[in-house]
């Protein structure tokens, strides 16, 4: 292996000739014991000597695994995918770096491989009606923006996963959302596109929209910006609840905990400004920003009292780092904050940043409203 051709790989500069040639030296050479030999040569040449502040390292490391998952994609030339490029890499890579992400290479080439299998099997797929499924997910600290066969896009929030047919090739076009996603719906009076998250069903045939269905938040919900979608619920036997239609404007929350609906009118631009780098809370409970916070930064938050996740909080933030963002919430609310760094595990790995949030000196907690606390 060229050391140069694997270098503008780390850097994200390698042409899609050269990422192939990484590939392949990965699929031969580099998966036998001498392969093995020369990377660990390589990192330890790597400058251990440059430091960099833990939380940025390990948001440059995932962004740098799901760059990487995002070319491999680009190999089955069905699905497009986009990607602000990464520019800092090489100047910032680290021996500590490399230790975390040269196994990434390998699991990342058996995606590579299987992707190309997939990509193999799409014409007798279409030819027998059987959908071979792919999965796209938009780990911790990043943004994901993909392109459907059929010209409908998708964004993908982070910690955000969408499965998906490489080619719809049935009367509806269905895809699953875990996590949060926003849609926009190519037109199609006779193939209507189907959302599933959960126990949820979501029917469009070409509108714009935002669902969020983060497991760890027991809620659903629906934003509507343009065009009209169906909500359904699907029962206990696989039958469909047919629920009101929503209009632009318009919001639907499900709580799957009290199988309840509720409806209500809202600007929209408030819960899909995420996708152009706004963080957005509004009136939301700290236990909720914390989750946002989590999938945001990638970092572990914690309390040092349950009962400061009810303390609301509003507030827009773009480019702000993760301290930024809680310095201007402790001006406005009862809280200080510490930021402990990642630790090293007894098997090579790391953990990941973590916050604790407490109260202030000399403040008491008087929560009058408390519902709803997620």
């Amino acid at each position: 292996m060229d050391k140069k051709i694997l270098e503008k790989f780390l850097s994200n500069e390698c042409s899609v000739d050269e990422l192939r040639i990484v590939a392949e030296w990965l699929n031969k050479e580099g998966a036998d014991l001498n392969g093995w030999i020369w990377l660990k040569k390589y990192w330890n040449c790597l400058d251990s000597s440059r430091d960099i502040p833990d939380l940025f390292e390990m948001k440059l490391l995932d962004r740098t695994h799901h760059a990487l998952n995002l070319k491999m994609n680009l190999a089955t030339g069905r699905t497009r995918l986009r990607e602000k490029p990464l520019v800092l890499i090489g100047r910032y890579f680290t021996r500590a770096a490399a230790i975390l992400f040269l196994p990434l290479l390998f699991t990342s080439l058996l995606f590579y491989n299987h992707m190309r299998r997939q990509n193999d099997l799409i014409p007798e797929t279409i030819a027998n009606h059987n959908p071979v499924y792919q999965q796209i997910t938009s780990p911790m600290g990043s943004k994901t923006r993909l392109e459907l066969s059929d010209g409908s896009v998708v964004w993908l929030n982070h910690g955000s996963s969408l499965r998906f047919p490489l080619a719809f090739t049935d009367k509806e076009r269905t895809v699953f959302l875990e996590g949060e996603a926003y849609f926009d719906i190519d037109a199609d009076l006779y193939r209507p596109f189907i959302v599933r998250a959960g126990d949820m069903q979501f029917r469009a045939t070409g509108t714009s929209f935002n669902i969020m269905a983060y497991p760890e938040e027991n809620l659903v919900e629906l934003t509507m910006e343009e065009g009209k979608v169906q909500l359904q619920k699907i029962l206990s036997d696989r039958t469909l609840k047919n629920f009101l239609e929503l209009d632009p404007g318009q919001q639907a929350r499900y709580y799957p905990e009290k199988n309840r609906i509720d409806f209500e009118d809202v600007d929209p631009a408030n819960y899909v400004s995420w996708k152009d780098g706004k963080l957005v809370m509004i009136n939301d409970p700290l236990s909720r920003i914390a989750r946002k916070l989590e999938r945001w930064y990638n970092v572990e938050i914690d309390f040092t009292r349950e009962e400061m996740g009810y303390i609301r909080y509003s507030g827009t933030f773009t480019d702000e780092t993760l301290s930024q963002v809680l310095n201007l919430m402790e001006l406005a609310t009862p809280i200080d904050y510490t930021i402990y760094p990642r630790e090293r595990k007894p098997d090579g790995t790391y953990t990941l940043p973590r916050v604790l949030i407490g109260l202030k000196k000399g403040y008491q907690l008087h929560i009058t409203n408390k519902i709803p606390s997620n």
